[in-house]
């Protein structure tokens, strides 16, 4: 008896759990949806919440599908883009922050600047309807990118502030009718970085006090070629662990050519040598832009030579003319005419030895590194040991002399 009445009772709160029931009526020539339970009528709306409806939904009436918004019948095509709009909201809240929800050609700007602000190394997505696809202006979105974050296709030499942070943009967004994709994965090195550098070459750079630009130009090949070790095991596969930056060369001690182009030019422009990065170009199109390899360039004694530290292991031929390993193309950009000698043995400075402390560089290279202090650590190189007579000891020294001349008089009258 206990189990019957026990199945009478589940039968009983079933049926008042489930008593509402779909109803409809037409207002002004459509259908409007209301809810039924146990005889009380119940606007869509408000039983929303109470019956966990969805906001939008099919019902059939007379063998016939109608579509419905909170109980308001809508036509087919806004049911479609209603449905498609909250699929895209979905996947933009299952991307999270990297997604931006996009539906006109302001927010598309905009979410540009937001991307641009970002020192990140990451895909950012931009995603909108079908519906709203139809309605962005990309025509003059290309026209605002390509004006404010991509470099020009004709230049391939830079500064190092235009090619130490991020690779210069080549190529236009990917995009299609749901969203546009930011590759942002050109990132090479961030604030905190930068600032170990900095702290680095504020040491590092005392190395060269009263030296030429030939010595110059000899100190920094010589220190990255003897402390940068090349890495063959990532070439250009992914930006942010590449060995791109001057962080990667002066602290990690890794690098590829992008690396030592860029670090080489940091130090010319820290030292007042006028250089360039060269991206050796391979080919160029609407929809890609290929560089196989990057070198420097650098001006002494008013004519232009190649430094090209991948390619050269040791010493010789430092500053190249030109060879069949670089193209005249290469220089175009600031019409640079490479100068056709070897200058390396005969300049006038060639004979000067450049010597470096290595292992007391890179113990604060590694300290640095660790955010150690290293105010008191001393790098050891050559000095000139001056005598520096103070006025005070000119004077102490001059008294005791005399002092010594009167007892010499008086011990000799004796």
């Amino acid at each position: 008896m206990k189990k019957i009445a026990l199945l009478i009772l589940l039968i009983f709160i079933s049926s008042d759990v489930y008593a509402y029931s779909f109803d409809y009526e037409k207002s002004d020539g459509k259908y409007v949806l209301f809810i039924t339970d146990n005889n009380k009528k119940i606007s869509y709306k408000n039983a929303k919440d109470e019956y966990n409806l969805d906001d939008y939904m099919i019902y059939t009436i007379n063998n016939q599908d109608y579509y419905f918004c909170l109980g308001q019948e809508i036509s087919k095509a806004e049911y479609n883009e209603a449905m498609e709009e909250k699929e895209i909201d979905d996947k933009c809240t299952y991307i999270g922050a990297n997604c931006f929800r996009v539906k006109t050609t302001e927010d598309i700007i905009k979410a540009f600047e937001k991307v641009y602000s970002l020192n990140v190394s990451d895909i950012y997505y931009l995603m909108y309807t079908s519906y709203d696809y139809e309605k962005i202006d990309f025509a003059s979105i290309k026209n605002i990118y390509r004006d404010k974050y991509m470099t020009d296709e004709a230049k391939n030499m830079y500064i190092y502030k235009e090619y130490a942070y991020t690779n210069p943009l080549k190529l236009m967004f990917e995009y299609d009718k749901n969203v546009l994709t930011i590759d942002r994965m050109n990132i090479k090195t961030n604030k905190e970085e930068t600032a170990k550098v900095d702290a680095f070459l504020e040491r590092f750079l005392q190395e060269f006090d009263g030296k030429s630009d030939y010595e110059k130009i000899m100190g920094a090949y010589t220190y990255i070629n003897n402390t940068a070790v090349y890495q063959t095991d990532v070439g250009f596969i992914n930006f942010p662990v590449g060995y791109l930056s001057a962080y990667d060369v002066l602290i990690k001690h890794k690098a590829v050519c992008i690396g030592l182009a860029t670090t080489f030019q940091l130090l010319m422009e820290r030292l007042g040598v006028e250089s360039y990065i060269v991206d050796h170009v391979h080919s160029q199109s609407d929809t890609e832009y290929i560089t196989t390899h990057t070198y420097n360039v650098v001006k002494l004694d008013n004519a232009w030579y190649i430094v090209d530290i991948t390619l050269d292991g040791t010493l010789n031929g430092l500053l190249k003319g030109m060879s069949d390993s670089y193209s005249l193309n290469d220089f175009a950009y600031y019409d640079i005419k490479i100068a056709d000698s070897n200058y390396l043995d005969t300049h006038a400075d060639a004979p000067k030895d450049f010597p470096f402390d290595y292992s007391a560089l890179l113990d604060i290279s590694k300290k640095i590194d660790k955010g150690e202090k290293e105010e008191q650590e001393e790098v050891k190189r050559p000095v000139e040991h001056k005598k520096n007579y103070s006025l005070e000891y000119i004077l102490i020294i001059g008294i005791l002399a005399l002092i010594f001349l009167i007892i010499y008089v008086f011990t000799k009258k004796k």
